[in-house]
This record gives C-alpha cells, structure tokens and sequence, in this order.
C-alpha cells in the first residue's frame, strides 16, 4: 500500500506521507500548540487497517512542561470516550476493513487532540500555581505583607474587574502582579486585562515569567507590561517603589 491508495480509499486528498510508523495523516484536529494531529495507518491482516497516533499526544504534551500523572489520566479518559486502545502511550484503533476506516481515523485523531488538550491544561495549573508561590516570595524580600494584596481586582477602562494575582499597594496606586506561562490562555489573560488598564504611569504593571516565551508572546505582553523574568522581581519592585510618582 502506498499513499496513492490510501488517498483513493479515504476519498480525498489527504496530506500523506511514508514513516516508520505507516502511513502519515495530518487532519484537521489541533494539539495544544495549534499544530495539526497526525494519525498514521498501516495494514492489519487482508482486509484490515490499524490507526494509530504514535505516541504524539504525548510529545505535545511534553512541549509545555512534564506531569506523567496527567498525561496517563487523560490518555485513560480519551481512549475511553472514542473507544480505543492504549498501549505505552499510543492510542488505537482497529478498522476490520475500508468501511471502518474514516471512522478509525477520525476516533484517534480527536482522541490525540483530547489527550493532549486536557494534560496540557492540568500542567498549565500546576506551572500557574508553582508561579505564584515563587512571585510571593520575592514579593515578600521587598514588602510587608500588610502591603500585599492576593488575587486583587482591577477595574479597567472598559469598567471591567480583572483579576491579578498579586497588587502591592502605595500611595500614589498600586503595582500589579501577573504571572505568566507559554500557555496560550494565559497568554491572554495577561494581555487582556493590563491592556485594558490603558496608559497610566501610577500603576505599573509587571507581567513575570519562570519559562521560556516564544518571540511573538514576549512582544505582545511587552506591549501592556513590563515583562519581567522571575529572578527580576525583587529588584523590580525595589525601582517601582523608589519612584515618588507611584510610592
């Protein structure tokens, strides 16, 4: 079998190409990152094909950061709900002949894509609340708590309340305090709720980060922030704070 065939058997043209693993699909399902879910196919039998997804569900998870516990659970749910099987990471399916075969590859596609959205999401709540704890610290080196607001509310130009997670108050306004992650989610939290604080001197703003952000997501967040590292914040806070405008 070759990829022409499997073009005329699935009835449309189809991105395909040959691997070690079978026969390379990219469908229109997304991983966590936008990039598009393959499926791979190969024969089973005379008249059978298996459908599998070679663990990718797996390596875009890991993509955003490493929870074994997560990625197992959400693997587990996936191939639950689609009816497939699971082997060392790899989810399954068995089409006993062509007639089966559009579903096969259907199943395992939104399978992998469900996998890795719902481990990706676990590992983003975990990465936000590790975040969280760390910027109190060095919050911490600087402030007495008194002055430290947990999970402040903003209320922005549009007359709106966002959240931050962390305001240290002064006289002249307060500093606010969001951490963020590669997760495209908090990606645009964070933009959107210091985008719509507009531009205001008295209230600084400090978007800090303990990971890696790609070129695109640190220039967005540049555009409504100071973007910040988290080894940075103490220092950080200390210039704000040395600033008769704000403290």
């Amino acid at each position: 079998m070759n990829c022409d065939e499997l073009r005329a058997l699935l009835g449309e043209d189809d991105f395909c190409s040959e691997t070690q693993d079978g026969l390379r699909i990219l469908t229109h399902c997304l991983h966590p990152s936008f990039e598009q879910v393959a499926v791979y196919v190969r024969r089973w039998g005379p008249d059978g094909f298996i459908v599998h997804d070679a663990g990718d569900a797996i390596t875009a998870t890991l993509r955003h950061g490493r929870d074994d516990a997560a990625m197992q659970a959400s693997l587990k749910r996936a191939s639950i709900r689609f009816g497939l099987g699971l082997d060392s990471g790899v989810l399954t399916a068995k089409a006993p002949d062509v007639t089966w075969l559009r579903s096969a590859v259907l199943s395992v596609a939104n399978a992998s894509a469900m996998a890795s959205t719902q481990a990706v999401e676990a590992v983003a709540v975990k990465q936000e609340r590790a975040l969280h704890e760390a910027i109190l610290i060095e919050i911490k080196k600087v402030v007495p708590e008194h002055r430290i607001s947990s999970g402040y509310h903003y209320r922005g130009v549009s007359g709106r309340e966002w959240p931050v997670d962390f305001a240290v108050i002064g006289d002249g306004g307060p500093l606010l305090i969001k951490g963020i992650t590669p997760h495209p989610n908090s990606i645009s939290a964070g933009y959107t709720a210091f985008g719509d604080i507009g531009a205001n001197d008295n209230v600084p703003r400090f978007a800090v980060h303990d990971r890696e952000l790609s070129a695109e997501n640190q220039a967005l967040m540049r555009q409504v922030a100071v973007l910040m590292p988290l080894p940075s914040v103490e220092g950080g806070i200390r210039r704000a704070i040395g600033r008769a405008s704000w403290s």
